[in-house]
């Protein structure tokens, strides 16, 4: 380099140093003008065009430097922060391990390139840097923290635990290390201890609206719901306009209504609210973790729940384009040959009632015709025995869109949509050319994507479709096929049991947030018309439930003392609780699904009252299709008459218990169900 060449660049740095930054930048085009491949001037100048916002420019002239000198101290390093800012990912990362490949131990190269793996994705490469960064600096903050972040998002919240009890002892008050805390204390189930740290973090940051969502979505599943949408209102003040924010506060509702005032009050407010996004421009970067969650309980509401549906997913479509992924095997011509790829999509395919009413589907589709895939979501593991590919996917969408595309369905399926965010996020995209939904959440999902709901007319009211988006098909006969119950051997007593023995027992043993307040009067009626009646609950997830509930009782039910609540049972123990009961009482407006086929596979009476949608319907349905239909109920009044009845008869429960029995087939094993799933895909596939 000419000696003049290297004085302009001495003379652009002191420039640029003191701040004047029009004398830098001549200084440093006089020395490119000089000497064309001075690389530290090419360097420099791309620094300063990046401090004028000029990013593109800024690449250029830095990814010039390496070229012309590859050893160039730091320009590696700064080049992949640019490529990290203008939203380059793989290029930054390759450009900090180029650094890091002459700079091993620079902590502030590797903590940024564990937050790029992080941000992208890459969970397990960012959890490996970030041990990495901290076996160099054991004492490295936001190294620790952000180590808490990325286990408890991989599902090891025991060991983000262990690595955010390090940086709380460095830093008490640190609100990330609270929030992150607060998550892993979540994702163990220790709902207390999540929600006093994530108060403690809102506390520390109350303008910062991850945390007060985090706080938000915590308080709700605790049954804090003033406090949940105060928490909500006061991060609104703060950012009026913060799409994430905006609908938390619209999907929020309270999971035990304390009345029935109450439960419509807080309806029409979510109403209210979700009408207000319908032109609102906020964009959301991620959904699936700034939202975090789905309209899930307006269904047991047991009200016309599409217009909700439509308006939220159309938000969502105008503000995260993300969604609309589109995979690129779905636009092709080319026919398709060979066997039928189907991939049933789903966080619930284990133990939960979803994987129950679909393990025998997945199991006895035809091999010769289908070759059978099952992604799931989040940290679900799914039965044994499916005979299908498993597909762990990513738990972000970038990754999981990625991951499902490169399979190449043919046909997805979606047991479920709306029971948690990843499945309803994952249904904006097309995926397959042919994806359909059906009746795990029974609920119509809004969402453009979806080619068509699969229900049945079982239990679908007259006119169904007007409260679908999707094109609604409708088989003749109930659209499951459930495993028949094993026999129940050797039955607890109920002194076993720890229950009364010589009391009516109505056992109503849905999930707790089904109890709506228009069944205390119901329930009312039963314990006044039967002094010798008790009415059974078991626990609910949270012990705020049983306690909002029991209090409700107090309120609205004169004989409340005669109502228990029973703890948590394993599934043995259920069978036992239900054989022990003398009549089974179903919810409504929104009805059992699993516990009614548990309930008559022992052939216990059911009494329900059918719903308007076919959230209410199910039990009915069941019933239909066996022809028992002794206790399906017209009103609340005669749902209370018919449990009495049942209660005080032994010899009507025996004779209707035989009945039950003899009708199981209906219900039960109904395997025809498979063989006209596989023909109407074969149909709907043709036809797409």
């Amino acid at each position: 380099m000419p000696p003049e060449t290297n004085q302009f660049t001495r003379q652009g740095a002191a420039h640029h140093r003191a701040g004047n930054l029009a004398a830098a930048k001549a200084d440093y085009r006089a020395a490119l003008d000089a000497a064309p491949d001075d690389a530290e001037a090419w360097h420099l100048l791309g620094q300063l065009l990046h401090g004028e916002g000029d990013l593109t420019a800024a690449i250029d002239h830095i990814a010039r430097a390496l070229e012309l000198d590859p050893n160039l101290a730091s320009a590696a390093f700064n080049l992949a922060v640019l490529y990290d800012q203008a939203g380059d990912g793989g290029q930054a990362e390759t450009h900090y391990r180029t650094h890091l490949a002459g700079e091993p131990t620079d902590c502030s190269a590797l903590f940024a390139l564990a937050r790029l793996q992080h941000r992208r994705g890459a969970r397990e490469l960012a959890a490996e840097t970030y041990l990495h960064l901290l076996e160099l600096d054991a004492g490295h903050l936001g190294g620790r923290i952000n180590l808490g972040a990325c286990l408890n998002e991989l599902g090891r919240p025991e060991e983000a635990i262990e690595a955010l009890e390090i940086a709380l002892a460095a830093a008490p008050e640190d609100a990330g290390a609270l929030n992150n805390m607060g998550l892993a204390n979540q994702a163990l189930g220790r709902n207390e201890a999540a929600q006093e740290y994530l108060a403690r973090a809102h506390r520390t940051e109350p303008a910062n609206p991850v945390i007060a969502a985090n706080l938000a979505r915590a308080g709700l599943r605790l049954g804090d719901y003033d406090g949940s949408l105060g928490v909500l209102k006061t991060a609104l003040e703060a950012a009026p306009d913060d799409g994430a924010l905006r609908a938390l506060s619209a999907l929020a509702l309270p999971y035990i209504a304390e009345s029935a005032e109450m439960a419509n009050d807080a309806r029409a407010r979510m109403e209210a609210e979700i009408g207000r996004l319908e032109n609102l421009d906020a964009p959301i970067a991620d959904p699936l973790n700034e939202i975090g969650m789905t309209n899930f309980q307006a269904v047991y509401h047991g009200l016309d729940d599409r217009p909700l549906q439509v308006a939220l997913a159309a938000f969502y479509a105008r503000n995260c384009p993300e969604l609309s992924y589109r995979a690129l095997h779905c636009d092709g011509s080319a026919g398709r040959g060979g066997k039928t790829k189907i991939g049933f999509v789903s966080a619930h395919l284990g133990s939960h009632t979803i994987g129950k009413l679909n393990h025998q589907l997945i199991v006895g589709l035809d091999r010769d015709k289908f070759e059978v895939h099952v992604f799931a979501l989040g940290a679900s593991s799914p039965e044994p025995g499916l005979n299908a590919t498993l597909h762990a996917v990513p738990a972000n969408l970038a990754g999981a869109h990625a991951a499902i595309a490169e399979a190449r369905m043919d046909i997805l399926y979606y047991p479920d949509i709306g029971m948690e965010p990843m499945s309803y996020f994952l249904g904006f995209a097309r995926l397959a050319p042919l994806q359909c939904v059906t009746w795990g959440h029974p609920v119509t999902t809004g969402l453009p994507e979806m080619d068509y709901f699969l229900s049945n007319k079982m239990a679908e009211p007259v006119g169904a479709q007007a409260y679908y988006s999707e094109p609604l098909i409708l088989s003749e006969q109930l659209d499951v096929c459930y495993a028949r119950p094993a026999a129940l051997d050797n039955p607890k007593s109920r002194d076993a049991l720890g229950l009364t023995t010589n009391a009516n027992l109505y056992l109503c043993a849905q999930s707790l947030f089904k109890v709506h307040p228009k069944m205390d009067a119901a329930f009312a009626q039963i314990l006044d018309r039967d002094p010798k009646g008790e009415i059974l609950f078991i626990d609910g997830q949270q012990e705020s439930w049983a306690a909002a509930l029991k209090n409700r009782f107090q309120t609205t039910i004169p004989d409340a003392g005669r109502i228990r609540f029973i703890p948590r049972l394993g599934g043995a123990e259920f069978a036992h609780l239900i054989n022990a009961a003398d009549v089974l009482l179903d919810t409504f407006p929104f009805s059992g699904g699993n516990t009614s086929f548990e309930a008559l596979a022992q052939g216990k009476p059911v009494v329900t009252l059918p719903g308007a949608y076919f959230g209410g319907r199910f039990s009915y349905a069941l019933l239909r299709q066996m022809d028992v239909l002794d206790t399906v109920a017209d009103d609340a009044e005669d749902y209370a008459r018919i449990a009495v009845q049942l209660a005080a008869e032994e010899d009507r429960r025996r004779q209707l218990k035989t009945r039950i029995l003899d009708a199981g087939d209906a219900i039960f094993e109904t395997r025809d169900f498979i063989g006209e799933r596989e023909t109407l895909f074969a149909e709907l596939l043709g036809a797409n």
